[in-house]
Parts: structure tokens; C-alpha cells; sequence
């Protein structure tokens, strides 16, 4: 036990160790098992996890209430986005496209703390929604939905990636019953 204690020793925190290997000389240290089986004082996370849910809702809702969504600047951006979403799914069955949709969508994404930086040089709204960090902003109307389309193709890069492994075994399954 305790050569595993000195391989582990490195890597696993100092007050976990005692945890998942109790020390002979030390009975007085608990096992795990031991520390698990006992209650838990923070039962009532489920409470605060609830309230926080609900305060996350409702300052988002009360964000999205004072923009104006007839304003030009907002508009465009909308219309880029659903532009953009109908670009990814019209885009992959393409595997070059989806591909290259991976690329455009992860370099828009790594911009975004640059567009935030350079936000004053932008076509500025008519209210003005950038804060002093612009951070709500650009994550809300830029960041989100590029995340969104770039789980997408993510999702479809791996669905293609598996079919193409499922033909691949199937064409050398069909190779090995003609020999």
C-alpha cells in the first residue's frame, strides 16, 4: 500500500491521499468510504441552485427587454446570424464546406475579444449597448450563436467521420469474404 501511496504522492493532492488510502500508523484518519456515508451539510444546494436559475432568467429577460430590435445595427446582426445558420445547414453535406464552416466559425469566435476591444470603430446603435467592458453584449448577440452553429458542425463533422469509418470497416469486411 504504500508504494502506491509514493507513485500517487505526485499527482494527487496532499488532503486527498489520506482520503483513498488510509495510513496503518494513522487509524484515527478516515477512509473514504467513511467520509462519503456521512451527511452532507450543503443539502440545500438544490434550493440556491434554483434561485440562482431564476436570477439568470430574469436579468436576461430584462437585457433583452430594453433592446430595441428595430434598430438597424441590431437588425443587421440578426440577420448575419440567420444568414449564417442557414449558410451551416444548407453547407453540410459538403465535406470540405463543413470544414471549412469549422474554420470560419472558430476564427469569428476568436475575434470576438477584438471586436469587443474595437467596438467604439463599429456602426454604433442607435442606444448604446456596449457597457464599459461590452462583454454582455458581444457574448449575447455575437459569441452565442456562433458557439451554437459551431456545435452544429461539430455534431455533423463527427457523424461524417463515423460513416466514413462504418464504410471503411464495411468495405474491408467485404475484402476479407472474397479471399
Amino acid at each position: 500500500m504504500d508504494h502506491i501511496r509514493r507513485l500517487l504522492g505526485p499527482f494527487v493532492p496532499k488532503d486527498v491521499l489520506p482520503l483513498i488510502f488510509p495510513h496503518p500508523a494513522h487509524p484515527q484518519q478516515a477512509s473514504l468510504k467513511q467520509t462519503l456515508s456521512k451527511p452532507n451539510p450543503a443539502a440545500g444546494k438544490e434550493a440556491s441552485l434554483s434561485a440562482a436559475w431564476s436570477q439568470i432568467t430574469e436579468d436576461g429577460s430584462s437585457f433583452l427587454t430594453r433592446v430595441d430590435f428595430n434598430d438597424p445595427f441590431i437588425l443587421s446582426i440578426v440577420g448575419f446570424h440567420l444568414c449564417m445558420g442557414l449558410w451551416v445547414l444548407a453547407t453540410r453535406s459538403s465535406y470540405a464546406l463543413t470544414v471549412f464552416n469549422l474554420f470560419l466559425l472558430s476564427g469569428m469566435i476568436l475575434l470576438t475579444s477584438s471586436l469587443q476591444k474595437y467596438s467604439h470603430l463599429l456602426p454604433l446603435p442607435q442606444r448604446t449597448y456596449f457597457e464599459d467592458s461590452g462583454a454582455a453584449f458581444v457574448l449575447i448577440f455575437w459569441a452565442a450563436p456562433l458557439l451554437a452553429y459551431l456545435v452544429i458542425v461539430v455534431f455533423v463533422l463527427m457523424g461524417k467521420v463515423v460513416s466514413s469509418m462504418t464504410e471503411l470497416r464495411q468495405k474491408q469486411m467485404q475484402t476479407r469474404k472474397r479471399k
